[in-house]
């Protein structure tokens, strides 16, 4: 708590330090001082480094020197930040604005000049300190939408040690007293002996709001192990439609201060954790924008007011834990924050730059959920069953359904020994009734808090119904370190058991629960140390009475952090080779193999996936696919990425002759396929029009085109040629035009305008087109 304090006067007092110098920096423009975006923002596997101003859908406003400076650089693209200016302050901080739509006259005939002298539109410059030096007020340029986006400015500040910080520190004040939206909190188990409400994946809770600025969770959130909170939230200016990133965001259980973060400044080596400050896991299964409430391994950010692993991961205590497996210990921090069972209170507050906070405030109810099973001792007229649970319970109640489903018994059984049965057992005899089939059993219990256990589920009796073919399908899905999974029969069935091998033979823990009659779900508790496959044996009794099983091999493979390791699918034509720095920590990595039919398609190889799509990549893999035998254009494949909506995008086409294969380097895991691309760039319109007549010798001159596979990259690639000579083209990927403003009077007479466009499989296209001034 001392050291919270120390951090919050810290906070205060560079606040006030930058309050004082507010008047020293000028805003850059005088389009607005309205946000689109604000600093620290999730971009894909980076943040937003500065303010977005809105410029209203419009270009051509002012930009200033927000103080005294000099020119350090310039750079002029048709991606990312196009047109930005970068002024070094005679604080010694550095001020990007970017997307502009032109500079000032002095630095746009300096680009000029270089672009003539080069021959290419693409510049990045450093003029010598002394060439532009500007007052603080003086115009620099004009707002646009070059680079990427709708028209705004980005306006960024970076430290002496150029590090992006937040601008509004420098002292700006920006009328805002709209408190940020919490929509959902997001509560996760972190290993395979740890549950939320029960179960051992994510959940997700809506908040409702009760006042301004306050929400809550409606109903108790039962947890069991180590946890921890994720916060879906977004903040909002005053007569602005646009969300924007939060400010700073805190946790607290029983008004303990659990977890806190602030968005203000960060180093751009660090971009590569935005993926552990925010959920990937929910955002790649499209459940929304979560901020972590916690630091995840491996996460070096400077936001947190913790700098060990897993600060701010909770951890909820019960009798069980003496049994956690001593790997699965060796995970976690000694000092992480503990709490006894019962209830507890939770707080998350959400604060803007401005101060303007909301809260999400619920119940936490901190009990393991007993596991049960049932075993019938005897099969006569009276049916003796047993229903054992794993962890104390204070009552057990059965529900017996009649085979018709048409009537339902129910019968109560209480504990009388305090809970020190072991194991804990409670002992029922239940009658056999005239039915059309087995009967089914449901047995609850529940604790001292009345906390219900997991349902489980029985059949009792047998049916004349032949259910030979009951079909059982496995699902799995990846955590850390542990793998849970779901059961499926398409028919009733009584489950006896669910077990785990390694090839080596040694058995893994596994838990499994009933959800209804033909659905089950359980977790594997096991680090990703070695390749797989694991062997699932699931063991069953059908409605005939009959005891069947059902066998699933899971393969994988463990991948660690730190090393290199090359993977290879089953046909050994696809390879994947993962570096030191692939992964952010241990883990489980699936290949498969698609044969669909490739006839009337540019696919030329297997569809290969590597999974799971969940885990967040830290710098990359390798990926390499075969060239099939005997083909005679593998200059024009190319590895592609296939997208949920049947897209195909283009990922690499490094050629390896002497392997054979198409390589590309990867940022994600997903699905990919060597397709093939003999399709040139269709020009869907060329201006001056052929054989055109026009009084204007200082046209405007443009292509439009595009290329629906491998894509067009690079300058060289895009070419328009007035007369015989090369001209300096702009190229605009929103609008996938190419143009070039005329600035040199044309004569009269006939002119000549040629387009070359090649895409990345080196298919070339030609247009050209004769127009006269008259």
């Amino acid at each position: 708590m001392e050291k919270f304090y120390c951090w919050i006067w810290i906070t205060i007092l560079f606040f006030s330090q930058q309050v004082l110098k507010a008047q020293d920096y000028a805003w850059p423009t005088d389009a607005s001082t309205a946000m689109t975006s604000s600093f620290a923002e999730s971009r894909p596997g980076r943040f937003h480094a500065g303010l977005d101003v809105k410029t209203w859908g419009q270009e051509g406003y002012d930009v200033y020197a927000v103080r005294p400076g000099y020119v350090s650089r310039i750079r002029v693209s048709p991606f990312g930040y196009g047109r930005a200016i970068y002024l070094t302050l005679d604080t010694g901080e550095t001020v990007i604005l970017a997307h502009l739509q032109k500079f000032n006259e002095e630095i746009e005939e300096y680009i000029y000049d270089r672009q003539i002298k080069d021959g290419k539109f693409q510049v990045d410059l450093y003029p010598a300190s002394g060439r532009f030096r500007y007052a603080q007020g003086a115009l620099l340029g004009y707002t646009g939408q070059t680079g990427i986006g709708s028209p705004h400015l980005h306006f960024e500040i970076r430290d002496k040690t150029n590090h992006p910080f937040n601008p509004l520190m420098c002292g700006y004040k920006l009328h805002d007293t709209v408190s940020p939206v919490i929509t959902k909190i997001s509560v996760t188990p972190m290993d395979g002996f740890s549950t939320v409400d029960g179960d051992w994946q994510p959940v997700i809770f809506n908040t409702v709001p009760i006042s301004a600025g306050k929400y809550i969770i409606k109903d108790a959130v039962h947890v069991y192990g180590r946890i921890t909170f994720g916060v879906s939230a977004y903040d909002q200016m005053d007569g602005i439609s646009n969300r924007f990133g939060t400010y700073i965001n805190r946790f607290f259980v029983d008004n303990r201060q659990i977890f806190s973060a602030c968005y203000d400044k960060y180093a751009y080596s660090e971009n590569h954790c935005a993926n552990l400050d925010r959920n990937y896991r929910l955002r790649m299964l499209g459940r929304g924008l979560f901020y972590q409430l916690f630091r995840d391994d491996g996460n070096d950010l400077p936001f947190y007011d913790g700098e060990s692993s897993y600060h701010g991961m909770l951890n909820f205590l019960s009798q069980k834990d003496t049994q956690l497996p001593d790997d699965i210990r060796s995970l976690w921090p000694s000092d992480l924050v503990t709490f006894g069972p019962g209830q507890h209170e939770f707080e998350i507050q959400i604060s803007d730059f401005w101060g303007n906070t909301s809260t999400v405030s619920g119940r936490l109810i901190a009990v393991q959920r007993a596991a049960l099973t049932v075993a019938q001792e005897k099969d006569n007229t009276d049916a003796d069953l047993v229903i054992k649970s794993d962890i104390p319970q204070s009552e057990c109640t059965l529900y017996v359904t009649d085979g018709n489903n048409t009537k339902t018994r129910q019968y109560v059984k209480k504990d009388t020994t305090g809970g020190l049965l072991t194991p804990h057992l409670f002992p029922f005899k239940i009658p056999l009734w005239d039915s059309a089939g087995p009967m089914t059993v449901k047995a609850v219990t529940r604790d001292r808090f009345g906390f219900e256990s997991m349902p489980a589920f029985y059949l009792l009796g047998e049916s004349a119904i032949n259910t030979m073919d009951v079909q059982v399908s496995v699902q799995y899905e990846f955590y850390d370190n542990y793998i849970r999974f779901g059961i499926r029969f398409s028919d009733a069935v009584s489950v006896e058991a669910v077990d785990v091998w390694e090839k080596t033979g040694r058995a893994v823990p596994v838990t499994f629960v009933a959800e209804n009659i033909s659905r089950y779900y359980g977790v594997c508790s096991r680090l990703p140390q070695n390749d797989g496959p694991l062997i699932l044996d699931i063991r069953f009794v059908a409605r005939d009475g009959l005891k069947k099983s059902h066998r699933e091999i899971l393969p994988f493979f463990a991948v660690k952090k730190n090393q290199s390791k090359r993977l290879r699918t089953m046909d050994v034509r696809c390879f994947f080779d993962f570096d030191p720095q692939s992964l952010y920590k241990d883990s489980y990595v699936t290949t498969a193999v698609d044969s669909i039919s490739l006839i009337g398609s540019d696919r030329v190889s297997h569809l290969y996936s590597i999974g799971p799509v969940t885990a967040p990549i830290y710098r990359g893999y390798n990926l390499s696919i075969a060239i099939p035998p005997g083909d005679s254009l593998p200059e024009k494949l190319a590895i592609y990425y296939l997208t949920d909506g049947n897209r195909w995008i283009f990922q690499g086409n490094r050629f390896q002759p002497k392997s054979g294969l198409i390589s590309a380097y990867i940022g994600d895991f997903g699905t990919f396929a060597l397709v093939r691309d003999t399709t040139p760039p269709e020009v869907r319109f060329l201006y001056p029009a052929h054989n055109s007549h026009m009084n204007n010798k200082k046209p405007k001159v443009y292509v439009v085109f595009k290329d629906d596979l491998s894509g067009v990259s690079g300058e060289n690639n895009m070419q328009l040629f007035l007369d015989g000579q090369k001209l300096i083209a702009e190229y605009d990927p929103d609008k996938r035009t190419l143009f070039c403003q005329v600035r040199e009077s044309l004569t009269v007479g006939r002119h000549l305008l040629k387009c070359h466009i090649r895409d990345r499989s080196g298919n070339d296209m030609e247009r050209t087109h004769v127009f006269f001034i008259d």
